[in-house]
């Protein structure tokens, strides 16, 4: 007998119908995954395939139920979570590599970026280094008027951030109306201070031994020089750390008090200062001397 020989009928496609019946049993983490994976299919075509825009994280949360202002918050605690490298044990012992905070702060790219030059000169007496699109470098006025501002208690910033060679400013926008703000400085300065004033001390060590082991009649010569020794590398290690950790801190609160200032130039801008009056009596000193 012969056997009907034919093709199969294909299988039909599933149905919108059907697959939404299937994806209402599967749930909502598979419903988060479909989400997802259709917006890297969208994003193929796109140079940057690993980043996703805000606008399309709103879309993923609309459809999952989530307002727009929840995403804007995670998104912001995301991009102001920033972390202190860590550079061996130098780093660990004394000082991180970089110490860094960021906030966000509401106003337009422009508004911002002015509320940050407006707070670095006149209140932390920096001046401009060197600007790269959003990132700007900033380094200590020299001008003796600004340390008679600050001795005067003419200015609102901390200070702290003269005695670094390099202030490093940055924003990033989050849409509009927020951009994120970082500043950063580099703590290399702090570890060679640190190191310099534990070496001090550890060289005054060695010379006290020395003199303790020259001066002593008979005995042990290594346990007289340890005698003097010793004493002095354990204040050459606490003065190491104390130095590092002291400046560290005070690094720390003049970061965050920019960062307070920056924020408030946008909300309650502070008046301007009367710099030409203090140049002019800086003038009238220099040219007596």
């Amino acid at each position: 007998m012969e056997q009907a020989q034919g093709h199969q009928p294909a299988s039909k496609p599933a149905s919108n119908d059907d697959l939404a019946d299937r994806l209402d049993r599967l749930g909502m983490p598979v419903a988060e995954r479909v989400l997802r994976r259709a917006i890297e299919l969208q994003d193929e075509s796109a140079s940057q395939k690993d980043q996703i825009s805000l606008a399309a994280l709103q879309q993923v949360a609309a459809e999952l139920g989530i307002e727009p202002e929840q995403v804007r918050r995670a998104l912001a605690e995301e991009l102001t979570a920033a972390s202190e490298p860590i550079s061996g044990l130098l780093g660990k012992v004394l000082a991180p590599a970089s110490l860094s905070q960021r906030r966000v702060i509401e106003g337009s790219a422009e508004q911002v970026e002015a509320a940050v030059r407006t707070w670095m000169i006149d209140q932390e007496g920096l001046r401009l280094r060197l600007r790269s699109g959003t990132r700007t470098s900033w380094e200590k006025e020299g001008n003796p008027a600004i340390r008679i501002r600050q001795g005067l208690k003419m200015t609102r910033g901390s200070g702290a951030l003269r005695s670094v060679p390099e202030v490093v400013s940055q924003h990033s926008r989050i849409d509009d109306g927020s951009q994120v703000v970082e500043l950063k400085v580099d703590t290399a300065v702090v570890n060679r201070t640190a190191v310099g004033v534990g070496s001090g001390l550890g060289a005054a060590g060695v010379a006290a031994g020395v003199a303790a082991a020259m001066v002593s009649a008979g005995g042990n010569d290594m346990l007289q020089f340890l005698s003097g020794f010793a004493p002095f590398v354990v204040l050459a290690g606490v003065g190491a750390i104390l130095t590092a950790r002291v400046w560290t801190a005070t690094l720390r609160q003049g970061i965050a008090r920019a960062i307070d200032g920056i924020q408030q130039e946008l909300t309650n801008p502070s008046p301007r200062p009367a710099r030409s009056l203090i140049n002019e009596i800086v003038r009238m000193w220099t040219d007596r001397r």
